[in-house]
């Protein structure tokens, strides 16, 4: 087994490298970063399950009693491997007219009840492996860091900035590409030859696997959001999302000066607006608005090959000199 006993500066471009490439299995690195969403997925299936057996009740008890809440934020390790930070609270269960209401639980339910499910489930759940990715099981491995984000001394918005602090994180801190690429351009994108050798396992596990969208190789297997959370976590995405654009029109609205066409835009009422497209039709109306077109495209065409010419009548001007 190989280890590395130096300690490196965070700047240092060893850092991310495997300490043998050839040893690296980077068609198993894909495959985990591409689960991870199935084994989240069953971690909150069971997390419930475990409390219940710890705390002697049926899984209907339970319910009826609490429920788990959660935001999770994945983040990209320089090594390419996808792991997650997750804030998990229980809430007491409310009825269905105050499912919005969001209250402490019975005192029965505490800190590390919750702790000792969170560690049991994590080393029980796995999700199985399609044969086409090669087979068996993943599980979530050793390391767990579990942390109180509540108490004396905590700032309630600790727990807010620190998920903030990976959301804004993505295979950047790879250095791998940022937007979605072709199987072509997998020996043209300037990224370091590890990251090269995710996008080439990706490519090569895609047509081998079914509907687990690995031709998205910029995000080295990975599939889902960054962020992601319980409904009754906190606020929903469509109320910030209403709320930003409430934002925006007010702002609109309250300037003397600006485009009054903006400003008329943004008097509209809610109701009124028209928040949706839908495709008409493509083409041309009439037979000469398509002969102006054709028209046009040639008269393009002409130019761009006159512009070449006339380079490369420069080029050889250049040359005889």
């Amino acid at each position: 087994m190989l280890a590395c006993s130096q300690r490196h500066a965070d700047d240092d471009p060893c850092l991310g490298e495997p300490l043998c490439r050839e040893c690296f299995d980077h068609e198993a690195a894909v495959a985990w970063n591409n689960l991870i969403g199935e084994r989240w997925r069953r971690t909150t299936i069971y997390l419930p399950r475990t409390l219940a057996r710890l705390t002697g009740q049926t899984q209907r008890e339970l319910r009826s009693q609490v429920r788990v809440s959660y935001v999770k934020v994945a983040e990209y390790q320089a090594r390419g491997l996808v792991h997650l930070h997750v804030a998990i609270r229980l809430d007491r269960a409310m009825p269905a007219y105050r499912s919005d209401e969001v209250h402490p639980p019975s005192p029965r339910y505490t800190l590390a009840l919750l702790e000792q499910a969170i560690g049991e489930t994590v080393a029980e759940v796995s999700a199985p492996v399609p044969d086409e990715l090669g087979g068996g099981a993943i599980g979530w491995g050793e390391q767990l860091d579990l942390r109180p984000l509540s108490g004396p001394g905590r700032d309630p918005g600790e727990c807010a900035g620190y998920l903030a602090k990976y959301a804004t994180k993505s295979t950047e801190a790879v250095g791998g590409p940022l937007h979605r690429i072709d199987e072509g351009q997998v020996e043209l994108v300037a990224v370091r030859e590890h990251v090269r050798e995710y996008l080439r396992a990706a490519f090569r596990l895609d047509p081998r696997a079914q509907d687990r969208r690995l031709r998205c190789a910029h995000q080295l297997g990975f599939r889902g959001h960054c962020l992601t959370k319980s409904r009754r976590y906190s606020t929903t995405f469509t109320r910030l999302r209403e709320a930003r654009a409430e934002h925006i029109r007010q702002r609109v609205l309250s300037r003397v000066l600006g485009d009054r066409r903006q400003r008329r835009l943004a008097a509209v009422a809610p109701s009124d607006r028209v928040t949706h497209m839908c495709f008409v039709g493509s083409g041309h109306l009439t037979a000469f608005d398509a002969y102006l077109a054709a028209k046009a495209a040639a008269e393009a065409r002409e130019h761009r090959r006159l512009a070449r010419e006339a380079r490369r009548s420069e080029r050889m001007a250049e040359e005889e000199r």
